[in-house]
């Protein structure tokens, strides 16, 4: 933190004025991570802005600043018991120079304590960075059906080595740490 610098922290709902800002810091940083997602991360044109529009108060953008200019953004969603940090854009250069995430990251956990809500829930990347700022892993499935019986049969045979923790290097060393510390490790286990 005392390396982030001076950041403007700014806590909003209406997005009108920088609604084209935001839809560049989600690209930049959907363009520079490491994995591709594909269609599970491409969001429509005006996603922030329906967001927004529909969800009113419970759709809080936390933006972050530095020298004014707009460096990153938080798209939180506020429901009863929780608090779900559903995306995240930044400009890499001024992330990394400031420590844009790990403030975010601060932010968003005093932002809930504020409020009295007892659940943060965050995305499904940067599982290693978010296991060392304790958050705990859940179980997350995908079931599927094909309707043509031999599709389905082939789809349930490749449908593992698509798996997350495969794909994902964090992901699949902390499967494989959890795996050792289980009983009867070596046995196939649930995240």
């Amino acid at each position: 933190m005392k390396s982030a610098g001076p950041i403007e922290i700014e806590t909003r709902t209406g997005i009108e004025d920088i609604k084209t800002e935001l839809r560049a810091l989600y690209e930049s940083t959907r363009g520079a991570s490491a994995l591709d997602y594909g269609d599970f991360e491409t969001l429509p044109e005006n996603y922030f802005e329906a967001v927004s529009q529909s969800m009113g108060d419970r759709a809080v953008f936390k933006l972050y600043r530095i020298d004014g200019q707009l460096a990153a953004f938080n798209l939180l969603l506020i429901g009863d018991d929780r608090i779900v940090d559903k995306f995240l854009g930044m400009r890499k250069d001024l992330a990394a120079q400031h420590n844009l995430y790990v403030v975010s990251w601060i932010e968003n956990v005093r932002y809930g304590l504020e409020r009295g809500v007892a659940t943060m829930q965050f995305g499904p990347t940067a599982y290693a960075l978010k296991l060392r700022f304790g958050c705990r892993l859940e179980a997350a499935n995908i079931w599927f059906r094909h309707t043509k019986p031999m599709a389905n049969a082939v789809l349930r045979v490749l449908a593992p080595l698509a798996a997350f923790d495969r794909l994902d290097p964090d992901l699949a060393q902390w499967r494989n740490r959890k795996r050792k510390t289980l009983p009867g490790a070596g046995a196939k286990t649930a995240l």
